[in-house]
């Protein structure tokens, strides 16, 4: 794999020039180094691809060629690198290495946008903060460097912007070594807000405008792009109180945690938001994964996902029809049908119980989502239309309250 790039000292002006130098690296040992990082090097590599992994050890050394690569430079050699360094050269890029952000990375604030979303009373942790426009900049949660850089009612948040801007309602930081990082990590909080909202509303959109960005704020510099908005357009704001800091605290230790229980919980509402995006049909099986990643087991995945959902819902949920829900999940998951409507055990389930399974499996993995992660601390949003829907109910416009009986009741 060939590299080619600029030598120059650190520090030294671009207007000086540099040496031109082409390096090859071996594909397969790059490979066995990238697996080693993103196996044994810090957590947050599990977050980025093997391709991510290279490129970061490939930028390493061509950073540290200036020292290494002297008796190398306006040469040409097929031998190894190694052949041509000294046992302090290696020492030295030894102890560089366990120096540098890939083995002791610094976490840096990523701000990302965010519309549909409210906060009345910010909550700021130790990974994670959302916080409103102007809790930003009175708040801790930006580095005290920034706070009079950064303009909080626009993105992007500077006072010298001249291109396109847009309003955020509120801003999501998170503080993370790497933007890629950033990105998997805002979609499981992002999964957890969306298990806030009640069904009926969680997947009720409008043609409001909703926008998406990012912008990384380092020492000194900045780095940001607009992108896709990371919630869909929400017909309603969720709204974050003072109730919800609870929960929020519990999800800001399970995103810094290493322990095998809450990885998997976190990958599982990673799953969920993604699927937050999507039509009914194309949601059932990305939210039975999101079921599975909280409780499957290798080799029976299917018994002990039943198992696990029963013991959360506990008498809630009849134990026949989950089984035959399971059932429906197990043919769309295993190839028996690549669309939930083509399974036979679709319209017998529809039949039997009178509901929607989509509807009824959606009920089942927010429930056992908000159940197993956080447990009593977690708070529903209330209905903004509680009031009106409940008149309409006593005027007979509207069914009465469980007429139409989910699996939860």
């Amino acid at each position: 794999m060939m590299s080619a790039f600029i030598v120059k000292r650190p520090g030294m002006h671009t207007s000086l020039g540099g040496i031109s130098v082409t390096i090859y690296f071996r594909r397969s040992l790059l490979l066995e180094a990238a697996s080693l990082l993103r196996r044994d090097g810090p957590a947050f590599f599990r977050h980025l691809s093997l391709s991510t992994a290279e490129s970061e050890l490939r930028d390493f050394v061509q950073d540290h060629f200036w020292r290494i690569g002297q008796s190398m430079i306006l040469k040409r050699t097929d031998r190894s690198l190694l052949d041509h360094v000294t046992a302090e050269d290696v020492d030295y890029l030894a102890i560089q290495l366990a120096q540098s952000p890939l083995f002791a990375p610094t976490s840096i604030p990523t701000l990302y946008p965010i519309v549909p979303i409210a906060v009345e009373e910010a909550f700021e942790g130790q990974t994670f903060c959302v916080v409103s426009p102007d809790a930003l900049v009175e708040g801790a949660a930006l580095p005290e460097a920034w706070r009079e850089a950064v303009v909080s009612h626009q993105f992007p948040p500077f006072a010298d912007w001249d291109g396109r801007k847009e309003s955020p309602t509120s801003w999501l930081l998170v503080r993370v070594p790497h933007m890629g990082t950033g990105r998997k990590l805002s979609a499981a909080i992002l999964g957890s807000l969306a298990l806030t909202v009640s069904a009926p509303y969680r997947y009720q959109f409008t043609g409001r405008k909703v926008f998406g960005g990012s912008c990384q704020l380092k020492v000194g510099t900045y780095s940001l792009r607009f992108h896709n908005s990371l919630t869909p357009a929400l017909s309603e704001n969720i709204i974050l109180k003072r109730a919800d800091r609870d929960w929020l605290s519990v999800l800001d230790g399970k995103i810094s945690s290493n322990a095998d229980a809450d990885i998997r919980q976190i990958k599982a509402l990673q799953y969920y938001y993604r699927a937050w995006f999507l039509d009914e049909a194309e949601r059932f099986p990305i939210n039975c994964m999101a079921l599975d990643s909280l409780l499957g087991a290798d080799g029976a995945a299917t018994e002990s996902v039943m198992t696990g959902a029963r013991t959360l819902l506990g008498e809630e949920v009849e134990w026949e029809r989950l089984s035959l829900l399971m059932r429906l999940r197990g043919s769309v998951m295993h190839g028996g049908a690549p669309d939930v409507y083509e399974s036979s055990k679709y319209s017998k389930y529809y039949a039997k119980y009178g509901t929607d399974p989509i509807t009824d499996m959606d009920a089942v993995v927010t429930e056992c989502l908000r159940r197993s992660i956080f447990g009593a601390s977690f708070v529903e949003q209330t209905d903004p239309y509680a009031d009106i829907v409940e008149q309409q109910r006593e005027l007979g416009r509207i069914p009465p309250a469980g007429s139409g009986k989910t699996i939860l009741g």
